[in-house]
């Protein structure tokens, strides 16, 4: 009898240490979210709501959008393409009314993200913006409030003044509507939560002292509205990379790389991101957070105006070019913090804005860290007008 309860107990105890470690579920071994199956490898949301059950789901009355991992936006209609450089873009653009008060009154939302370059020459959402106005939903009117919300790794932080550190929290109410800035400690999500438009925006932040395989918790954004919401003319992809619930089209970006010529659906994001881009005024919604937010907003500035100054003609086939330089993380380890600027200066010698004296230079010092690596992709050897270095 001692023997047996003895057993129990190591038994009962090797369980629960097992249910204590962290169960990981995909092939690059990933957890799945809370309450979120994991079935062949993959997790699964439960059968009523849809999502991606590594970062998010969302009840069947409501609507998500994704950037995931390195990143990759999957829109409102499940369309994929990764959104390679480490700029501010546009990501949704909805109105949600609020139940009770007048038609075409409520909450006005405009999401943007930012990314970054880790350390390993991989992409990742460095955090959030959100720009919410309560009032009509038509031209803002006087007495309407503005708020702005930057999320990141540290925290959320308010154009109110209002700092909500990682582990604390910001409750307020703001004509009515109720605003809840949160964390989930044991999922590592910081929740931006507006209860009276039902509408939450969830991020969760990349480990750079983590390898890109080893991160455990998928990192990313989501953005959450209810189905009520209204998506205005000019919320739909290209402007903004969710686009609309009503985009029930999974080759959205392929379908754009076809119109643009160049048959690429990340090429297509990246033009679109580029034409939408931030050029004068450059600075996020919270300005003083820029520079610890967005340190590469002049290059980015000087990315887009390059584009702009682009003849409209050969634009795509710039990006298509040039983009090799960012979309191989060969090319971002040889560049590192010089990338962005290299990039811009293709475009420019593409589009025959620019000579190849500095793109050159850039690439000839690549290579003399690492000759094999470091040259120059293919595409740009080939369209490129420029002389570059032997391998």
């Amino acid at each position: 009898m001692g023997r047996a309860l003895v057993t129990l107990l190591l038994l009962t105890t090797f369980i629960s240490c097992i249910a204590a470690m962290e169960v990981t579920c995909t092939r690059l071994n990933r957890k799945c979210i809370d309450h979120a199956p994991c079935v062949n490898r993959t997790c699964l949301c439960p059968q009523t709501q849809h999502g991606d059950a590594q970062l998010a789901c969302a009840n069947e009355n409501e609507n998500i959008c994704l950037i995931r991992a390195d990143p990759h936006t999957l829109t409102y209609g499940l369309a994929k393409a990764n959104i390679c450089i480490p700029c501010r873009y546009r990501v949704a653009l909805f109105k949600v009314q609020i139940e009770g008060k007048p038609s075409q009154y409520g909450c006005n939302f405009e999401v943007f993200a930012f990314n970054m370059i880790s350390q390993s020459g991989k992409f990742f959402v460095a955090g959030a913006e959100v720009s919410l106005r309560v009032g009509g939903f038509n031209a803002p009117e006087e007495g309407a409030e503005v708020i702005h919300f930057e999320i990141n790794h540290a925290g959320i932080v308010t154009s109110k003044g209002d700092n909500a550190l990682w582990g604390t929290r910001i409750h307020s109410n703001t004509m009515g509507v109720t605003i809840d800035c949160i964390f989930e400690v044991d999922g590592n999500f910081a929740i931006l939560k507006v209860r009276e438009c039902d509408t939450t925006i969830r991020f969760r932040s990349y480990n750079e002292n983590d390898e890109p395989n080893a991160q455990v918790r998928m990192p990313g954004l989501a953005v959450i509205s209810p189905e009520r919401a209204v998506f205005p003319p000019g919320s739909e992809y290209p402007n903004y990379l969710c686009s609309k619930p009503t985009d029930h089209n999974d080759t959205l970006f392929w379908d754009r790389g076809v119109e643009l010529g160049i048959n690429n659906s990340h090429g297509a994001a990246l033009h679109d991101v580029l034409q939408h881009g931030f050029e004068i005024g450059h600075d996020l919604l919270i300005q003083d957070q820029t520079k610890l937010l967005l340190p590469n907003a002049p290059e980015c500035s000087r990315a887009v105006k390059a584009f702009r100054d682009c003849d409209a003609d050969k634009r795509a086939a710039a990006v298509h070019s040039c983009m090799q330089l960012m979309s191989k993380r060969r090319m971002i380890r040889c560049l590192r913090r010089d990338v962005l600027e290299a990039f811009t200066f293709c475009l420019r010698v593409y589009c025959g804005k620019g000579d190849c004296f500095v793109l050159k230079r850039m690439l000839s010092r690549a290579m003399r860290i690492d000759k094999d690596m470091c040259s120059p992709p293919r595409r740009i050897r080939k369209n490129v007008n420029c002389t570059f270095p032997e391998t």
